[in-house]
């Protein structure tokens, strides 16, 4: 390489060294677009809402949430990972169309790892099995029971093809031997409707203190929620599960680090105040926080945990 071309070359990277803590200073410059993988009305979707009006609060500048539901969430995430890398276009999402969808879509328009710079991990949702309240089980064990003596027969309602609340279905029917039907939606809300008016005989679905006088016979979490003592977790009945529909902020890649910096500093400080632990009463979410390097590590542990349960029950989303 010429002295002139290093020179040159060497001058662009200073340049860039010193533009990146400007971009930073000056962002948000415009309303931000934060996209919520969800349709409007689950138990995602109202995280989402009190998120982006705290952070319009704090950044100083308007947050829109956009709901782009569908397709498994990778419809939103195609978006946000083909906008320009500024900061003004967000994604919030579960672990699937950030690791996991990999192996579950055959193809897909985004890289799932290398086309987001996860800014912070907000928390998990522990999920919960709604049934109807025509049917006689009245616990966890009764309703396998039931799918046992009725093989084929029992329809469980999901939030689409591939999201953790299908992949939950399976675990529960290989864990438990039974043999069950898939029913799919393009989000929970519908079929927590259905189930509770008795059009299908369950749900599988993130919990809010909104479905608690439903009937709900167990909960995914490694203990009992503050919010439903009455109902025992799956291990309770020992069934092995422990999951949740966790959310992840996150940005495209080649966001500037500073910006993706100081936008898990306004979320970690938002979840540590009064009105951020109001998420845990009001939406049943168990707070996380943490840097966006323990976001990259708990979506990394999340696919090599769900990987194999798809691989196993031959799950495809193509």
């Amino acid at each position: 390489m010429t002295f002139v071309r290093f020179s040159a070359v060497l001058s662009a990277a200073l340049v860039l060294a010193h533009a990146s803590p400007a971009v930073a200073q000056n962002w948000p410059s415009r309303p931000i677009t934060m996209i919520a993988t969800f349709p409007a009305g689950g138990p995602t979707d109202g995280v989402a809402r009190v998120l982006a009006h705290e952070l319009g609060e704090r950044l100083k500048q308007k947050v829109v949430v956009e709901n782009r539901g569908g397709a498994g969430g990778t419809i939103g995430a195609t978006t946000v990972a083909k906008s320009a890398p500024d900061g003004h276009t967000l994604l919030l999402t579960s672990p699937g169309p950030l690791g996991y969808y990999r192996v579950l879509y055959k193809t897909l328009t985004y890289d799932p790892v290398r086309d987001f710079a996860p800014a912070v991990l907000l928390g998990t949702i522990p999920q919960v099995i709604i049934v109807s309240p025509k049917l006689k089980a009245a616990t966890l064990k009764e309703f396998v029971d039931h799918a046992r003596a009725n093989p084929g027969k029992v329809n469980i309602g999901d939030s689409g093809v591939g999201t953790t609340l299908h992949i939950l279905a399976a675990q529960l029917a290989m864990i438990t031997g039974i043999e069950i039907q898939h029913v799919h939606y393009r989000g929970a809300a519908g079929s927590v409707a259905d189930a509770h008016g008795g059009q299908i005989e369950a749900a599988l679905t993130g919990f809010t203190p909104s479905f608690a006088t439903m009937k709900i016979l167990g909960v995914t979490w490694t203990e009992r929620l503050k919010v439903l003592p009455e109902v025992p977790t799956f291990r309770e009945h020992g069934i092995d599960i422990v999951s949740g529909v966790s959310l992840t902020l996150v940005a495209p890649a080649k966001t500037a680090p500073e910006i993706v910096e100081r936008l898990n500093a306004v979320v970690n400080d938002f979840l540590k105040s009064e009105r951020g632990r109001g998420f845990e009463t009001n939406y049943s979410l168990q707070i996380a926080g943490g840097s966006p390097q323990a976001a990259r590590d708990f979506l990394a542990g999340e696919t090599a945990r769900l990987e194999p349960v798809i691989r196993k029950a031959k799950i495809t989303a193509d």
